[in-house]
């Protein structure tokens, strides 16, 4: 059985990403698109993909930014964003967000950002918020953001669909390191052990 720790509140050991990253989802081959982020993997979804010349992904060990970005085409294009990697160990996850959307009220159906457990997404309300959910090895989470339609009559700026999500402060579950270590203590301990009985037996005998 291995036991869990909690990785400092960073993107780093089996959850790294390159810091810094930078990437551009409309560079990407035809969609669905999947490239590899450090440890995770990027999947980009999207109805024309050169419609959204403002989307990106930024990383950083202490923080990761996904952006949709705008409809350029100011059509009802979409672009979706998924950020996903593989849970190690049995534990805990926990992340602190801020999600900028463009549209809210009757509007707010053309964009959304959320995070995402074995292809199940939960949407989070706009604004910071805080997430911590029980997780076990091989799960797959991550994160996802959604922008469609630019609405030419509806809102300022003739734009709608266009979702920021910044994560911050990811503690995920890793394999404890102690573990292995008291695999070899205890050999350790047995071979001292043993040696002492020779040594007692072989005083008896003399």
């Amino acid at each position: 059985m291995f036991l869990a720790e909690r990785v400092p509140a960073d993107f780093s050991g089996p959850y790294a990403v390159p810091d810094p990253g930078l990437f551009f989802p409309n560079n990407l081959p035809n969609r669905p698109a999947v490239t590899p982020v450090g440890t995770w993997t990027l999947s980009v979804d999207s109805s024309l993909p050169l419609a959204f010349p403002n989307s990106y992904i930024t990383t950083h060990s202490s923080n990761v930014v996904l952006n949709t970005g705008t409809d350029f085409n100011h059509g009802f294009d979409s672009l979706e964003l998924q950020l996903t990697n593989t849970i190690v160990a049995d534990g805990t996850l926990s992340f602190d967000y801020v999600l900028d959307l463009l549209a809210t009220g009757p509007a707010a159906v053309w964009n959304f950002g959320g995070y995402i457990v074995n292809g199940v997404v939960t949407n989070l309300p706009a604004g910071t918020g805080s997430v911590t959910l029980p997780v076990s090895a091989g799960d797959i989470i991550g994160f996802d953001v959604y922008g469609s339609v630019t609405c030419i009559q509806c809102l300022p700026g003739n734009s709608a669909g266009s979702a920021t999500l910044t994560i911050t402060n990811f503690i995920a579950p890793v394999p404890e390191p102690t573990t292995t270590a008291l695999f070899v203590s205890s050999a350790v301990l047995a071979l001292v052990r043993a040696r002492a009985r020779r040594r007692v037996a072989s005083l008896k005998r003399s």
